[in-house]
């Protein structure tokens, strides 16, 4: 069919989305009305009026319409159209929006651009491909995570602020970025959702309405964990300019440094595990990225896993989201809230809570790797954890219902902010006190940036709606922070530092190779003997460091006095052991003129190493 100057000939339907093949456009989407005339709005040389292009009866395969059209200019852009009612390509690769984010219609004005025949992609040779055992993660939100105005950066809020702040993520020793959605997503909370079409496609015929383009900002769902999206394109609001080229240079970037990038995928209900796929297959061919974290019940994890393209690339499921046939593959993390639940019950006080920990510093999954923090996105950040008793939620508009209903927090003795001298020091030794249990724990630990400097959320365990200073990590300067900074930074490379603390199976706390020392052992007021009935509030841990890689000799010891009580600690005699020494305190701890106890104060950790006489 010839019109207007435009041949139109029928195509392939799948994929859905845009492509350049030599002089011809192909386009494929799926319509909400086939009675109704469908086409595309092409938009020539940048224009802001576009031009009806209806597709011709030929072009339809059930409610998808396909067709090859030559004849449109090398910097066309489109929109599809269904009767009166326009929407942008779900598919699309490229494209751009009227305004920012939070723009009322952003996500409504999408204009998208072809694709190329042949995209660009980061060749699998520049990966960094970092053990879980070796990992350090650190989730980030691109949009809070630089917009405040302590940031210093000059692109807030984009892939280019991230950029900048990577000297600092290699400073405290992170080895691989996760990234909450950063695919276009619609971030309008006051808008309702629309009907959607039938079909194998349906999230590709959303029905879209036209946007308004009056620039009124509207409430936000900073978080990006919503099924309006569209799945295979850099969010462009993230961007200060082409948000492809953006998000290949965060890549790029991170891989410079020897660092990973990992993305959150929230997938909608209407998804078909062929689409999943599809675009997980497409963000690592297109960009390089280096794993998925998989959040949501819509994920269909036995299918992913066995996709080829994604066998060497990180696959993070929810332990929930996974069974055994998931967990057998090598490449696949499990996410699982418990240990966080363990650690800061123990912070707090709570009975019975010693041999959890125990279990957690010592055991280590079988069949795949595992994750653990002390704070993620959803809940409270690491200084609200020692801040509130309660979630302060008031400031999302729905009366305090939203949220986790508790958070295993303790304020210390204070609801919220205070000036008294003596809950302040209190609340940085436990934070001090809950980054060590994170780091001394078996599997990959995570940390939510800005808990490296004590960002707060003001007590919000839920801030998803909250694209302001409520969520903006804050870049904390003073005392305290810096000396947070200065400690789980020292943590981390401690953790580096000795293979046996970062193991990849579990320890057995036998002396299987015959080094004379178990290869993990508990201690606590006595020696060789840790107490774990629920009265109990301390211990410690003995590492023989030449289980870590058969090479390094010595050992490590860290003390966890959770009581409010000072408790001492028996040192053990190790074999071929020198002086132990102490390397890093949350508080007081005070060493015996025999060297051989330790006086802990209550609320604290000590870490001490002990190397081999010669």
């Amino acid at each position: 069919m010839r019109k207007d100057g435009l041949t139109i000939t029928p195509a392939f339907p799948y994929p859905v989305g845009s492509y350049r093949t030599g002089d011809r456009i192909r386009f494929s989407a799926c319509f909400p009305d086939v009675t109704k005339e469908c086409g595309l709005i092409a938009y020539f040389g940048g224009q802001t009026r576009g031009r009806r292009i209806p597709f011709p009866e030929e072009c339809r395969f059930g409610n998808v319409f396909s067709a090859n059209i030559l004849g449109l200019p090398q910097n066309t852009g489109y929109r599809f159209y269904c009767g009166d009612e326009e929407f942008a390509d779900p598919g699309s690769c490229h494209g751009f929006c009227a305004g920012g984010f939070g723009t009322k219609g952003r996500f409504r004005s999408l204009i998208s651009l072809p694709s190329p025949e042949k995209p660009s992609f980061v060749k699998d040779t520049e990966k960094p491909h970092i053990p879980y055992s070796n990992a350090i993660f650190y989730v980030i939100n691109v949009r809070a995570y630089t917009m405040h105005r302590s940031s210093r950066v000059k692109a807030k809020g984009t892939f280019e602020g991230v950029i900048e702040k990577i000297p600092h993520m290699k400073e405290l020793g992170v080895t691989s970025v996760i990234l909450m959605p950063a695919y276009d997503f619609n971030e309008d909370l006051s808008e309702t959702d629309e009907s959607r079409a039938q079909g194998s496609m349906e999230y590709a015929a959303r029905s879209y309405r036209n946007p308004q383009k009056n620039g009124e900002t509207v409430r936000c769902n900073i978080w990006g964990y919503t099924d309006e999206a569209r799945y295979m394109m850099p969010n462009p609001a993230f961007s200060k300019g082409d948000s492809s080229e953006s998000f290949r240079a965060l890549v790029s970037a991170l891989h410079g440094e020897g660092m990973e990038l990992i993305m959150q995928m929230y997938f909608s209900d209407a998804l078909s595990c062929r689409e999943k796929i599809r675009i997980l297959d497409h963000w690592v061919v297109t960009y390089g990225v280096d794993g998925f974290e998989m959040i949501g019940s819509n994920v269909d994890s036995r299918e992913i896993v066995r996709d080829p393209v994604l066998t060497d690339v990180k696959l993070i499921f929810s332990s929930w989201q996974t069974d055994d046939l998931v967990r057998s593959h090598p490449n696949v993390c499990i996410s699982d809230e418990q240990p966080m639940i363990n650690m800061r019950r123990f912070l707090k006080g709570d009975a019975d809570q010693v041999a959890g920990m125990i279990s957690l510093l010592k055991n280590y999954p079988a069949s795949c790797a595992k994750m653990v923090y002390a704070a993620r996105e959803q809940g409270m950040r690491l200084r609200d954890v020692v801040t509130y008793n309660e979630k302060h939620n008031e400031e999302n508009g729905e009366d305090g219902r939203d949220g986790a209903p508790t958070d295993h927090s303790w304020n210390c003795g204070t609801e919220g902010p205070t000036r008294k001298k003596d809950i302040g020091l209190l609340r940085l030794k436990q934070v001090k006190n809950l980054t060590a249990m994170l780091m001394f724990s078996q599997g990959t630990p995570v940390i939510y940036g800005g808990d490296e400097f004590l960002s707060t959320q003001n007590g919000n365990n839920n801030p998803y709606c909250q694209d302001n200073d409520v969520f903006y990590v804050k870049w904390n300067n003073t005392k305290k922070s810096e000396e947070f900074y200065r400690w789980i930074r020292d943590l981390i490379n401690l953790r580096k530092s000795h293979r046996a603390l970062h193991m990849d199976r579990a320890f057995r706390s036998t002396d299987y190779l015959s080094y004379g020392c178990p290869d993990v052992s508990f201690h606590g007021d006595d020696v060789w003997k840790a107490r774990t009935d629920p009265g109990s509030h301390n211990f410690a841990v003995l590492y023989a460091l030449k289980y870590g890689d058969g090479t390094e000799e010595g050992y490590i010891y860290a003390g966890f006095n959770m009581h409010w009580q000072k408790h001492n600690f028996s040192l053990p005699s190790v074999p071929g052991g020198g002086e132990w020494k102490m390397l890093m305190k949350s508080g007081e701890a005070a060493v015996s003129s025999d060297g051989m106890r330790v006086s802990a104060e209550g609320r604290s950790v000590f870490i001490m190493e002990c190397g081999i006489n010669e």
